[in-house]
């Protein structure tokens, strides 16, 4: 099903919802603005018996037991026509109610139905919080998760949940079966919803974050008490809603009364418990920093939601007391506590970089400061007016009270980050952050302060120092050498923590991307000073090229990884003596190698740093541990456009290459499409849709999978390849590459890239090369 078909069935069950969910509104709203009458018992949709009857219908003559025959002279058949014909009466008129007990004659009761008004600020807060706020913020919430990713199974059961959660909590009774057939339905249709919410929460835990559920014991067990609990539960709420309108229900739905209860309430605890069980599982075996993040906002928005109410709840059951006894500041959190639950659920889905909670009691202490001292600036200014003869006085306390919260804050902060929250800032944050600083900054002197004043403000250690190179061995503090494959610049010294916790493996990690990042960036900032320097000597100019193509050549991988089931050769050959075009192998801490291949628009110096740029972004963002492709994409995109002039992009290409599965997982930024030659000789175009990186900010790109077969044959290439001309001017094209890689030698990799650029120069036959050759040749053993 498209986007579009999805977003149209959800549509259609919005309005459903909004509709219901306005009804139920106005039926709570009510009794803040109108007498609403009282019903005198709840009614047996079985056989129309009242039970717990009210005072006022006892005072009547009503009895427990009685069955109900009439209302106001009009035969009752069914729950539905007593709740119809009670409610369209106003409260506070008389009532009649034919009603009998057991066999006798039906006698009739005159009752005067008092008013039911809102007058307890418990019934209020509940009211509010729990029929009102809650859920319209788990209905809008829901919708907006789901029309945002209407393809992520993730976000369809967090909207199934959050409906559950929306209309649970509301009220069963006969008001909505007086709504008519066009409500009551609906409304109805819901409740499948609110009685399926285990369930709802046992789909969320086994799909939270990514929207893949871990195969094993576990997960088929849940989803077995998954496809049991759910039809069960909601074939219920349907015939209990059928009985209601007709008695005669009773005989499918007495089958399903008959089921022991406990095995009934063991499907339900069971979903809970699994859901728990599942969740735990996931998280304690969940590598990926955000996914972490992510399933640490869901679990602290659950105990934010759920431990309060519950508290209260138990309280009041222990203690024997109301809760409208219960004091405001008591009552009102645990009423209001279950908002947390949406609000988490959404924003761990829509935000796609989270901070973790620490940084946000962080950044609060920062907000909380900027609030307070114009509160008291505000203060200042309206007691100044209101007491003009002593304004000066006031005046002064304020502006000290905020002198003392602009600078008390900071040490507060800096003793809080001390204590209690050294990570303060995730190692993906810092890293992202530092690559846009680092990108734009040619003093290495500058860079290596930075770098430094970063670290040490992050993780809070005593002391950081560079040591020059080759200088750095026999220390015992932890050691981050800065070097590129051809060059050692140093390394950076570090003390011990503040906390005196050692490094923690995410802490190294962090360190490691920042080195290798820092080491890129230097090699970037000497290609710059090399590029300046040959603009100010301009008699010095060929020399300078040269020094910066062999820098540029240093960037390029010296050979191909080995990987096992994998031959791998690649080369480029430059239009100029600093080309645009590039090319990397990048082995993954998995054991995975990435196979990376893109062409910068222009040519000379600006398009080599932008080629360089790229390469240091890209493999900072491996380093970093970013593995989903469409993730990469866009982040390399957002780097490239903010450090690139607006007339300047690249389009890429990147593969993911498993060697344990044979799986290639590949996304494409407006490059050309990678050749995929089968062993039977059949041929495949790999593509995905995607604009060049650095084109507009806000670019999606796609991810797609192919599986590589002993003997297929694999190109990736740059369009200096299809669009070689011969002196006719006629174009190289796709169809003579395609029948060159056909006539390729079966010898290994490196063969059939050496025949691919002969065939190209032969086809050129001496006529000028007006673009990079750039190409990767994979062939899989």
């Amino acid at each position: 099903m498209t986007h579009w078909k999805q977003r149209l069935a959800l549509s259609a069950l919005l309005v459903v919802c909004g509709a219901v969910e306005g009804r139920f509104l106005y039926t709570s709203l009510t009794p803040l603005f109108q007498a609403v009458p009282r019903i005198p018992g709840v009614i047996d949709p079985e056989n129309l018996a009242l039970g717990q009857v009210k005072d006022f219908a006892k005072q009547g003559g009503i009895k427990e037991g009685d069955t109900l025959l009439a209302v106001n002279g009009v035969p009752i058949h069914s729950a539905f026509d007593a709740a119809h014909e009670f409610f369209a009466k106003p409260g506070g008129t008389h009532a009649q109610f034919t009603v009998r007990t057991g066999l006798g004659p039906p006698r009739t009761a005159d009752l005067v139905t008092p008013i039911q008004t809102m007058t307890e600020f418990g019934d209020f807060a509940f009211t509010l919080g729990l029929n009102i706020i809650l859920p319209i913020l788990c209905i809008g919430l829901g919708f907006l998760v789901a029309f945002r990713r209407p393809s992520d199974p993730t976000a369809l059961a967090i909207l199934w949940l959050l409906l559950s959660l929306a209309f649970m909590q509301r009220s069963n009774g006969y008001e909505r079966y007086s709504w008519g057939v066009w409500m009551s339905g609906p409304a109805v249709f819901l409740d499948v919803f609110s009685n399926a919410w285990p369930a709802a929460w046992c789909a969320v835990a086994l799909l939270f974050p990514d929207g893949h559920w871990r195969r094993g014991p576990l997960s088929w067990i849940s989803l077995a008490a998954i496809l049991i609990y759910t039809p069960h539960d909601a074939a219920r709420a349907v015939l209990v809603a059928g009985m209601f309108a007709d008695p005669r229900v009773w005989a499918i739905l007495e089958p399903l009364e008959h089921l022991p209860k406990a095995l009934t309430q063991s499907w339900h605890f069971a979903l809970i418990g699994l859901g728990l069980l599942s969740f735990l599982l996931k998280f304690r075996t969940e590598t990926h920093p955000a996914a972490r993040r992510r399933m640490r906002w869901m679990l602290a928005g659950l105990m934010l939601g759920i431990v309060p109410n519950t508290a209260l709840m138990v309280s009041a059951v222990l203690l024997k007391r109301d809760l409208n006894d219960y004091p405001v500041w008591l009552l009102m959190p645990g009423v209001l506590a279950p908002i947390f639950i949406p609000l988490t659920l959404a924003y761990s889905m829509l935000v796609d970089r989270l901070f973790d909670l620490g940084v946000v009691f962080r950044q609060g202490l920062l907000a909380s400061r900027t609030v307070t001292a114009l509160r008291l600036l505000v203060n200042a200014i309206l007691l100044w007016i209101a007491f003009s003869s002593h304004g000066w006085m006031v005046t002064l306390l304020c502006l000290a009270g905020i002198v003392a919260v602009s600078y008390g804050t900071d040490h507060v902060r800096a003793w809080v980050d001390r204590r209690f929250f050294r990570e303060a800032v995730n190692a993906e944050q810092v890293l992202i952050e530092l690559s846009h600083q680092v990108r734009r900054i040619t003093d290495p002197q500058k860079l290596l302060e930075i770098v430094q004043d970063r670290i040490q403000s992050t993780l809070h250690v005593t002391h950081i120092e560079m040591l020059p190179a080759g200088g750095y061995q026999g220390f015992s503090d932890l050691i981050l050498p800065l070097t590129t494959p051809d060059q050692d610049y140093g390394a950076l010294r570090l003390g011990p923590k503040l906390s005196e916790e050692p490094y923690s493996r995410r802490d190294l990690q962090l360190l490691e991307s920042v080195a290798s990042q820092t080491a890129l960036a230097l090699d970037v900032t000497r290609l710059t000073a090399t590029v300046a320097s040959e603009t100010a000597q301009r008699e010095r100019l060929n020399n300078e090229l040269e020094i910066a193509s062999q820098v540029q050549q240093r960037l390029f991988p010296k050979r191909a990884p080995q990987i096992q089931g994998l031959d791998l050769a690649g080369c480029c050959v430059p239009a100029q003596s600093v080309g645009g075009d590039y090319y990397d192998f990048l082995t993954t801490p998995g054991g995975a190698v990435g196979l990376a291949i893109g062409d910068v628009a222009g040519k000379g110096v600006p398009a080599a740093l932008l080629m360089a740029g790229l390469q240091a972004s890209l493999r900072g963002l491996i380093l970093g541990g970013v593995t989903d492709l469409r993730e990469l994409m866009a982040k390399l995109n957002v780097l490239v456009y903010d450090s690139s002039p607006a007339n300047r992009f690249a389009t890429f290409f990147y593969g993911l290459y498993d060697p344990a599965s044979s799986a290639l997982r590949y996304s494409c930024a407006g490059h050309n499409p990678c050749l995929l030659l089968r062993a039977s000789g059949e041929h495949h175009w790999l593509r995905t849709p995607g604009v060049g990186l650095g084109m507009t900010r806000r670019a999606r790109y796609e991810q797609a999978q192919v599986d590589l077969q002993p003997g297929d044959l694999l190109l990736l290439y740059t369009d200096g390849v299809t669009e070689a001309r011969d002196p006719q001017g006629e174009e190289f094209g796709e169809i003579r590459l395609l029948a060159a890689l056909g006539g390729a030698p079966a010898a290994g990799a490196q063969a059939a890239a050496d025949h691919l650029l002969a065939s190209v120069k032969a086809f050129a036959a001496g006529a000028p090369q007006h673009d990079d050759i750039t190409l990767i040749v994979a062939r899989r053993g």
